[in-house]
C-alpha cells in the first residue's frame, strides 16, 4: 500500500468525501482504514445504542471491536425490561436499571465524539446525569422524546448543575405519541439545559411546556407546537377545542424578540386541532425586528392581520403560512390584506 494511503490526515480527507456504502467497504480493508474511517462513517449515520447491547437488560461492557469515534449521532432509545412490556415488577425494574448502567457506560466512553443525542424519557435520567458529569465537547443537538411507555423506573437523582456548553445549538422536547402527563418532571432539567446553552439557535417544543428564554440571546428558530390547555392525551385525543396558554407563549416571544428569525406556533397535527382559536387582540404582541418567516399551524390568530398591516411588529416578515380548517367570513379580504402588506402568504385549508 502506498505510504500516502496510510497517512491518517490524507485518509481522513479522502474518507470525508465518500458515501456511506463506500465508507463501510473502506473500513473492511485494513485496521488503519477501519480506525480512520470510523468517525466519517459515524457522521453519516445514526448509531442505535441498543445494537451495542443485545442483552440490554443485563449489565455488559461495550463490545471490544466498537470504535468510540463512530458515536457521532446517537439514538439512546432502548426497548427492554419493564419499558417494552409494561412490567412493573421487581424483575422489570432490575432489568431497566441494568439498561441505564449500560447507557452510562456507553456515554462515559464515547462522550468526546458525540454531536447529537436522542433519548426517550424512559432513560433520560442516566443521560442527564452524564451531561452533568462529562464533557461532551462536540455536542450540538439534544432531543428528549416521550416514549409510549413510561414507568419511572430509572429513578431521578439529584443532578449537579449542567456545565455551560457553547457547542449546543439545538434543543428539542417532544411529547409522547400516545400518553400525556409524563414529561413534566423533566421540565426543570430541560430548562437548565436551555440556560446552560448560550449559543442556542434552534428550540423545538412539541409539548405544553413554555420555558424561560431570557438566556437565549442568539435564538433564531422557535418551533412551539404546544397542546391546547384542556387537551388530555390517549382516551380523548379526538377533542378539538381548547386554548393555548397565550400569555406564556407571548412571554417566550418577548424574551427572544431581538434575535428570532423563524417562528412556528401551533398544535400537533395528529391531534386534529386545526381550528383552535387564539385571540391576540387583547395582548401586546412584541416587536420582532428580525422575524422573516412565521408558520401558524392549527391556529387562526384573528389579531394577526391587524398587527401585520400596521407594519410595526414584524417589519422584515417575508413569508406567512396559515394552516387551519377554519375559514373566516371575509376570507378573500383577509388574504388581500396580507398581500397588501408585502408578505407572501400561503393559507392551507385542511379538511377534517
Amino acid at each position: 500500500m502506498e505510504v500516502a494511503l496510510q497517512n491518517p490526515l490524507i485518509l481522513s480527507n479522502i474518507f470525508s468525501n465518500l458515501d456511506f456504502a463506500s465508507l463501510k467497504s473502506a473500513r473492511a480493508t485494513c485496521y488503519t482504514w477501519a480506525d480512520v474511517a470510523a468517525h466519517p462513517l459515524g457522521k453519516k449515520s445514526v448509531l442505535k445504542v441498543r445494537k451495542l447491547f443485545p442483552q440490554c437488560c443485563t449489565v455488559t461492557p461495550l463490545p471490544h471491536y466498537f470504535p468510540p469515534r463512530m458515536a457521532v449521532h446517537v439514538d439512546m432509545s432502548l426497548k427492554c425490561g419493564g419499558i417494552v412490556t409494561g412490567n412493573y415488577s421487581h424483575s422489570g425494574k432490575k432489568e431497566s436499571r441494568a439498561a441505564a448502567v449500560n447507557i452510562s457506560t456507553f456515554l462515559s466512553t464515547c462522550h468526546k465524539s458525540i454531536e447529537t443525542i436522542t433519548v426517550t424519557n424512559n432513560f433520560a435520567w442516566p443521560v442527564f446525569e452524564s451531561l452533568a458529569q462529562l464533557e461532551f465537547p462536540k455536542l450540538k443537538t439534544f432531543s428528549l422524546v416521550g416514549g409510549d411507555f413510561f414507568n419511572g423506573i430509572t429513578y431521578k437523582k439529584d443532578l449537579s448543575p449542567f456545565p455551560v456548553r457553547k457547542s449546543i445549538t439545538c434543543l428539542e422536547l417532544k411529547e409522547p405519541r400516545v400518553f400525556d402527563k409524563f414529561m413534566g418532571e423533566f421540565y426543570p432539567s430541560f430548562q437548565q439545559l436551555i440556560e446552560s446553552s448560550p449559543n442556542l439557535e434552534t428550540l423545538k417544543i412539541v409539548e405544553s411546556f413554555t420555558p424561560t428564554l431570557t438566556s437565549c440571546k442568539k435564538l433564531k428558530i422557535l418551533d412551539y407546537c404546544g397542546f391546547p390547555e384542556d387537551y388530555e392525551a390517549g382516551y380523548s385525543a379526538h377533542r378539538e377545542f381548547g386554548e393555548f396558554d397565550i400569555e406564556s407563549m407571548l412571554d417566550m416571544m418577548e424574551e427572544v424578540k431581538d434575535s428570532l428569525q423563524i417562528l412556528t406556533i401551533g398544535c400537533r397535527h395528529d391531534l386534529f386541532c386545526y381550528h383552535v382559536m387564539v385571540e391576540l387582540d387583547d395582548y401586546e404582541i412584541p416587536v420582532m425586528a428580525k422575524l422573516e418567516k412565521m408558520f401558524v399551524n392549527g391556529v387562526i390568530i384573528d389579531g394577526l392581520k391587524r398587527t401585520l398591516n400596521e407594519g410595526k411588529n414584524f417589519p422584515k416578515l417575508q413569508n406567512l403560512r396559515l394552516t387551519s380548517n377554519y375559514e373566516p367570513d371575509n376570507y378573500e379580504q383577509v388574504e388581500q390584506d396580507f398581500l397588501c402588506s408585502g408578505v407572501i402568504v400561503v393559507i392551507n385549508m385542511v379538511k377534517t
